[in-house]
């Protein structure tokens, strides 16, 4: 067999390789696990859950400040102290990874008598990777609320009307205090009213929407936040500050493609072309407390703990909506340290009922 096929494929595949380390050749990362398509629509779907949670657990909150009985306002409405005065975030991130490789094995055999003989062996390899990468950040403020035209269904909303609590229901956790038309944000959390809804839900396990599931670990965090006791809560407290959701999908893909030859002069001779490609969908999701900001400033010593009373007024960020002015459970005070000469803000106070 003689050299020249040999030539050419390895000239082929080294073509083949360099043609695609450049960056006038790209790989649209819509191509992976979510399509170009697809985007709008989860996002849609990312806003309106994240929305129908800010609802419910904004009612949630009202209603626990509004019920004397605090007893029954701890077991009833776990809340999560969601700052109306930040933004969330999502971020979004499609991530193509493509490989291709080639590689061989040529022995090349002489034999001079049956005593002696002589072998060269090359082992030439090269490999080209490439990564394709976008990146979406989406700020979504946390003081955003459902809306439902009366005459018309706007493709942007997300409900094409807000359901209203049963009379029993409503008169069980309304008390009179001016509550008399309660919106069944839970229904819509759990997804109670599919007739309604104008996205598609996103499921966690396949059964839960990602609206009631977020409520779900609220009511986690909610039993080491509020106590029925002031005194022990005051005392024995951990303070919700920040929530962060990821979730990832990735699919992978390869070929491989070996062909090997044995004869008198090639004693091995074994050409081999390999290729892959890993697609990876990035979903993030943060959510912010009055005390997002502590957090941060937490692992560098810089969340200090401010023992005087009174409430202090935490300023807005520009372009921020207004929040509105309830009350929080929360006892503990803090404010952010900031090295000097920078003259530090005033402290994070959130006043007991």
């Amino acid at each position: 067999m003689s050299l020249s096929p040999i030539r050419i494929a390895i000239g082929v595949a080294f073509l083949a390789l360099t043609s695609c380390a450049t960056l006038d050749f790209v790989h649209d990362p819509h191509s992976g696990p979510i399509s170009r398509e697809q985007v709008p629509a989860l996002l849609k779907s990312i806003r309106c859950e994240l929305i129908t949670y800010y609802e419910l657990n904004r009612q949630n909150r009202r209603l626990f400040f509004a019920e004397a009985n605090r007893t029954l306002a701890v077991e009833n409405y776990p809340h999560y102290e969601l700052s109306e005065k930040l933004f969330g975030l999502i971020t979004l991130d499609l991530k193509v990874q493509d490989m291709l490789s080639a590689s061989g094995a040529f022995d090349n055999l002489k034999t001079f008598d049956a005593a002696h003989s002589q072998t060269w062996h090359f082992g030439p390899s090269l490999s080209d990777q490439n990564t394709y990468e976008l990146n979406w950040s989406f700020l979504i403020a946390q003081n955003n609320r459902l809306v439902a035209l009366s005459n018309s269904t706007d493709p942007f909303q997300c409900y094409s009307s807000i359901p209203i609590l049963n009379a029993d229901t409503r008169q069980n956790v309304s008390k009179g205090r001016g509550y008399a038309s309660l919106k069944d944000f839970g229904g819509l959390a759990r997804g109670a009213y599919p007739e309604f809804q104008l996205f598609t839900r996103i499921l966690v396990n396949g059964i839960t929407p990602l609206a009631a599931w977020i409520q779900s670990n609220t009511v986690e965090t909610w039993n080491n936040f509020v106590a029925k006791s002031r005194d022990v809560e005051t005392n024995e407290q951990i303070i919700p500050a920040q929530m962060t959701y990821t979730f990832t999908v990735q699919v992978s893909g390869g070929l491989d493609v070996k062909f090997t030859l044995v004869s008198p002069v090639w004693s091995a001779l074994a050409p081999e072309l390999s290729g892959s490609t890993q697609q990876t969908g990035s979903l993030a999701i943060i959510l912010n407390g009055e005390a997002a900001a502590l957090a941060s400033s937490a692992p560098a010593g810089g969340a200090q703990i401010v023992s005087a009373a009174g409430t202090v007024t935490i300023p807005v960020p520009p372009g921020a909506p207004a929040a509105t002015s309830l009350p929080s459970s929360q006892a503990k005070q803090g404010r952010v340290l900031y090295p000097l000469p920078l003259i530090p803000p005033p402290p994070f106070s959130l006043p007991r009922r």
